[in-house]
């Protein structure tokens, strides 16, 4: 008889991250049937914006051509997706109904002008006159916030960016709407214990309870331009790593190609799945050559077929060998039934 190691125990033995019913539900239709996330984000404001502007032609209007440009991305890419990550004032107001009924609706909070300080340290705002409670009642599946975050960073920085947290998982809880905190550091020291040492530190605080985080969203904590072939020199180190935040995070957590090439992107995968990562979501690494094409849209639109054809598919095929999540998102398995139930469940 063969005994199974710790990792293959490890791997067997999924950890649940306990939640509401309703929080559950909607994460199961952000998700395949092996709860694992493959989703597109097109919630991007300023990198769109910028683009478009300088090359608009005379007359055009920039705002709505960024629309049609979002409209573009789900077009060609939701087939492929389980969800799509959408701002509220345009992917939201002007594209939602070319999303498929099938594909989870993934909306995000953050104000992507939000205020920063002379050190570069970004104080998150949402969005103006958006909210958690409207994101519950368009129909969201989930909510995004993006939190700039240095464990080392000013206390009053770290304070605003907490309580931020803090606030809006309370509200989650409320709208009993799923709520995934994306988690990025921003420039700073070089810590002498490595850079990756910023990213699970950060992960350590906002995996507490008092924040009702139910997933991550991670940039590689091991710069892409240092991932090595799965099987390459310093893999053992870089897999262990990537472990070590999947331990710390202690729920589902999704990696970001944050400007990672595709073919970066497919190693940092590789890594991730194996360390029990849940997912992915891409953005700029899909559609960024496609809006370089702009403002020929004939173009633009070939383009975006060609990234299906070339990254995304086989991307989809190392996720669908590859991934096996550690985490599973499970509601609260001792909840009543009948009438007990209906009387119990918390209402808005």
């Amino acid at each position: 008889m063969v005994v199974p190691s710790v990792d293959a125990v490890h791997r067997i033995t999924k950890k649940a991250s306990k939640m509401s019913l309703g929080k559950a539900v909607s994460l199961r239709r952000m998700t395949d049937d092996r709860e694992i996330f493959r989703m597109t984000s097109l919630d991007q404001l300023p990198p769109i914006r910028d683009a478009l502007r300088p090359k608009a032609a005379a007359g055009a209007d920039p705002e709505a051509d960024m629309i049609r440009f979002k409209r573009l991305v789900i077009e060609n890419f939701q087939d492929h997706m389980t969800a799509m990550l959408l701002d509220p004032g345009y992917a939201v107001a002007a594209c939602v109904e070319a999303l498929k009924p099938d594909k989870g609706l993934f909306i995000s909070l953050e104000d992507p002008y939000s205020p920063k300080t002379e050190v570069g340290a970004t104080k998150t705002e949402l969005t103006a006159d958006w909210t958690v409670g409207k994101a519950k009642r368009i129909g969201g599946d989930a909510v995004k916030l993006l939190i700039w975050y240095r464990p080392d960073g000013a206390p009053d920085v770290n304070a605003h960016q907490q309580n931020l947290v803090r606030q809006v998982g309370e509200l989650c809880q409320h709208y009993d709407i799923p709520f995934i905190l994306e988690l990025l550091a921003y420039p700073g020291d070089k810590r002498s214990d490595g850079p990756e040492n910023t990213v699970l530190d950060s992960v350590a605080t906002f995996a507490q309870p008092e924040y009702h985080v139910d997933a991550f969203l991670f940039e590689s904590p091991v710069p892409a331009m240092e991932i090595p072939e799965f099987d390459g020199d310093g893999s053992a180190l870089v897999l262990d790593c990537y472990k070590r935040l999947s331990e710390i995070a202690g729920r589902p957590w999704i990696m970001m190609s944050m400007g990672a090439d595709m073919e970066q992107f497919h190693r940092i995968m590789r890594f991730a799945y194996a360390a029990g990562c849940s997912g992915y979501l891409a953005g700029r690494a899909y559609w960024l050559d496609a809006l370089e094409r702009y403002p020929n849209w004939s173009e633009v639109s070939s383009v975006m077929a060609a990234t299906v054809r070339i990254f995304v598919e086989p991307l989809n095929a190392l996720t669908k060998t590859h991934a096996a999540p550690d985490h599973a998102f499970h509601a609260i398995s001792n909840r009543q039934t009948g009438a007990q139930f209906c009387r119990s469940y918390q209402d808005l």
